[in-house]
């Protein structure tokens, strides 16, 4: 897997794919620097700068039926370092949707290259209804080449690019389960923003905010537990021992 920085595009075994992307325009209602989002607002050229690349559903031909089988995709995403005016670049952010249990799906995460902050947090339930503007638990949790991370159920997240080289994460999922992006867009963005400097600020517009907690991902006990091996991506854990992420099925 290798990515060229100067056409900006993902090539695996040989191949070029073909990503979604995300722009500053795409961005406008979670942005923290409002000054930089008007700015942004009046300028087509502004507006369609592709901030990051999502490629869904990654995977050797050879895999395709495990996958299948087991209802698992695999993704990975690019976040080039920016400014977005005060901010650090990075996703929209959203929530899972919820299984027939009554709780969302997890997800997996690995940072491949860069460092990356996963800003994740949950919301709080009372009488079994989630409320978009009280926040239960909030964690930063900073990830470096080669940490996992993992996302546990009815937790939202956002990441955030806090350096100046590209940021390339892979992930693994269930295959058809939706994203939920609406909860964390009319709350103008996740509940706290990162700032130049790795400043942390509170997002004004939520009802209650939990603290922010800040850990690496190594101390990163949601992860630990599942007792992955760290010196073996994602993709070939799976591919050598799928019944082993059971644990992305609530």
């Amino acid at each position: 897997m290798e990515w060229d920085e100067k056409e900006n595009r993902l090539t695996v075994e040989g191949e070029k794919l073909e990503p979604a992307v995300r722009t500053v325009g795409d961005m406008m209602e979670v942005l923290a620097d409002a000054k930089y989002a008007s700015s942004a607002l009046a300028s087509d050229s502004e507006k369609s700068k592709i901030l990051y690349y999502m490629h869904r559903n990654v995977h050797k031909p050879e895999d395709e039926k495990t996958l299948a089988k087991f209802r698992r995709r695999y993704d990975v995403t690019v976040l080039p370092p920016a400014m977005l005016g005060e901010e650090y670049v990075k996703t929209v952010g959203h929530y899972h949707e919820l299984s027939k249990k009554g709780v969302s799906f997890p997800e997996l995460y690995e940072v491949m290259a860069g460092t990356a902050h996963f800003l994740i947090f949950k919301r709080k339930r009372i009488a079994g209804k989630d409320f978009d503007d009280k926040i239960a638990d909030a964690v930063l949790i900073e990830a470096v080449a080669g940490d996992k991370v993992f996302v546990p159920s009815d937790y939202g997240h956002v990441m955030i690019n806090p350096t100046k080289r590209v940021l390339i994460t892979n992930n693994i999922v269930e295959w058809k389960f939706k994203s939920l992006y609406e909860p964390v867009g009319k709350m103008a963005g996740a509940p706290y923003f990162e700032l130049a400097g790795e400043k942390t600020v509170a997002n004004g517009r939520f009802a209650e905010l939990s603290p922010l907690s800040k850990i690496k991902a190594r101390d990163y006990s949601p992860t630990l537990n599942l007792g992955l091996d760290k010196s073996h991506v994602i993709y070939d854990l799976f591919a050598r021992n799928p019944e082993k992420f059971a644990f992305l099925q609530p």
